[in-house]
């Protein structure tokens, strides 16, 4: 199965979980990843059945990232995984009307250049496409009355699937406080290009340990995908 990960700088920890451990998908499954860090990602537009960078810039840092390829010929995938690139996990007060939540989430995920590809590649293909929000930060909990990420992930994931995407909630054992990330888990992230660490401070970028977990948990998803299909198809 050959897998295409597209993603801004939050791919960076998957990037380097596979480069570390090339087993953590399976041998059935081949990944190439197409990564840019900024929001240059909202650059690509379809060729035909191709997504073909829009600028230098972005094909340069994508033939970095993928190592070789200009642009992401769709049919040759047989699944698509989409990491941050702007789909950020909100933060939503209980007090708010289903309507004002529901609203606010619709408004968040038009503005994600995330969504942006998803409806270019709805345009030319059917098949499979997992996403996962930008990894929560490793800050302390907040003060007041917040819906859970359980709930909040039961509303995006009815939203996402007007658009026939599958939602990968980030693992429950990379977070703390319900809404946090493991501070540990910040520890030793590297820049998507250039592979320099983070500064120590640096509370949204995550290491490659959190990077083989998520790469794990897409594994399991695409292995009940697959599954599935071929029941559908017997």
């Amino acid at each position: 199965m050959k897998l295409a990960i597209l993603g801004n700088s939050h791919a960076a920890c998957m990037l380097m979980a596979h480069r570390e451990d090339s087993s953590v998908l399976g041998a059935a499954i081949e990944p190439v990843f197409f990564a840019y860090t900024g929001r240059s990602m909202g650059e690509f537009r379809l060729d035909g059945q191709d997504l073909v960078p829009g600028s230098e810039n972005l094909r340069n840092q994508i033939i970095q990232s993928s190592e070789g390829q200009a642009r992401l010929e769709v049919p040759k995938f047989d699944a698509f995984f989409l990491v941050g690139m702007h789909f950020v996990f909100p933060v939503l007060e209980r007090s708010y009307s289903c309507a004002v939540a529901q609203s606010l989430l619709r408004t968040m995920l038009e503005e994600a250049e995330l969504w942006y590809l998803v409806r270019l590649w709805r345009q030319v293909t059917d098949r499979p496409i997992f996403c996962a929000h930008q990894p929560l930060r490793a800050a302390s909990p907040r003060r007041g009355s917040f819906h859970t990420y359980e709930d909040i992930q039961v509303m995006l994931s009815a939203l996402i699937r007007e658009m026939d995407v599958r939602l990968l909630p980030q693992p429950p054992e990379t977070r703390v406080h319900d809404m946090f990330t493991r501070p540990d888990l910040t520890t030793g992230s590297t820049r998507l290009q250039t592979g320099v660490l983070h500064p120590g401070d640096d509370l949204s970028h995550i290491n490659s340990a959190y990077g083989a977990i998520y790469l794990q948990q897409v594994r399991r998803e695409l292995e009940v995908s697959a599954v599935s299909v071929a029941r559908t198809s017997t």
